[in-house]
């Protein structure tokens, strides 16, 4: 049969047949496994012989089951097309909502064009297996899966790279941008407070300078560590450039943004030694896109460096005489 791709343009792979045996898939790893969904005991029994030699093989019989089998991230994801409680597409899109790296095998008694088409155009499934198949066939198609199962993983770990700070391992500009505008969305859609805190290191120049770089990328790595650890595992914590860091903190109003900010300007001085300055803005006071609230926050944390520095000021709180 002919492997069908998806719209992802994933590289075609083709595999030596002198790379494994037709009878044992070699390219997987004891420590992966493979999820089959399909009502076909004789289906299900096929693929389990060929694939336990070199997979940890999970078989779900249920919606549930499948749902708690994908948080196991298996490497790839055997899904029949016509199944008694549900559609095989609405499962693959499940698979690739829940485990994304998973390359997502469609299995069909009948080549339904229709079908088909939206599997490949909305990018459910990566790979077609016609029943019945051949040990050939089923090879071929797991090791091209496996391939593609790499790939998707390679691609996460260089998105994410491209959204990391090096130094400090927090979330850079790009990956806070990305952050506020989903969390923004989230906030106007379940119309929910949200708050933002830009911080800027006190003096770091100086400290950069009379006591060279590599005491200032430390004294950066301090304060990221302690910024990270002081707040909720759903807030986002970024370094936005140079000696600045910022935080998105979802479903916080003002006043407990408030509280946030000072109990992170004490603890970052207590542990380094240094001290920071905070502006805050709050959606929907101070605006209602990223660029608003980033300005708003960000006049606020001018006003706290040019009235002394060490303090947090609120967007729009009058200057202090």
């Amino acid at each position: 049969m002919q492997l069908l791709f998806s719209k992802t343009n994933l590289p075609s792979v083709n595999p030596c047949p002198l790379l494994f045996d037709m009878a044992a898939p070699t390219m997987g790893a004891m420590s992966e496994t493979v999820l089959i969904f399909d009502d076909e005991e004789s289906s299900t029994r096929s693929l389990t012989r060929f694939l336990e030699k070199s997979y940890g093989v999970l078989a779900a019989r249920t919606i549930d089951e499948f749902q708690r089998h994908l948080s196991r991230e298996p490497s790839i994801v055997f899904c029949d097309l016509v199944l008694p409680n549900g559609s095989g597409l609405d499962n693959l899109k499940l698979a690739k909502e829940q485990s994304p790296c998973s390359a997502r095998i469609l299995i069909s008694g009948f080549l339904d064009q229709d079908n088909l088409i939206v599997a490949i155009n909305r990018d459910l499934a990566h790979r077609v297996l016609a029943k019945p198949w051949s040990i050939e066939q089923l090879a071929v198609v797991t090791a091209e899966a496996q391939a593609v199962h790499r790939l998707l993983k390679e691609r996460k770990y260089w998105e994410e790279v491209s959204l990391t700070d090096g130094l400090t391992h927090l979330w850079n500009r790009r990956g806070f941008l990305q952050n506020l505008v989903r969390e923004l969305h989230r906030a106007r859609r379940h119309q929910r407070f949200l708050s933002l805190i830009m911080i800027d290191v006190d003096n770091f120049k100086r400290t950069n300078d009379s006591q060279g770089h590599p005491e200032g990328d430390a004294l950066l790595l301090a304060v990221a560590k302690t910024l990270h650890s002081s707040v909720r595992t759903i807030d986002w914590v970024a370094r936005y450039g140079g000696d600045e860091f910022a935080i998105i903190l979802p479903e916080v109003d003002h006043v407990k943004a408030w509280d946030i900010a000072e109990r992170l300007r004490s603890e970052v001085e207590t542990k380094t030694h240094e001290t920071i300055s905070v502006g805050i803005s709050f959606f929907p006071t101070h605006g209602q896109d990223p660029v608003d609230l980033i300005n708003a926050a960000d006049q606020a944390l001018y006003s706290a460096k040019t009235q002394g520095r060490n303090q947090t000021i609120i967007a729009g709180t009058p200057k202090a005489e």
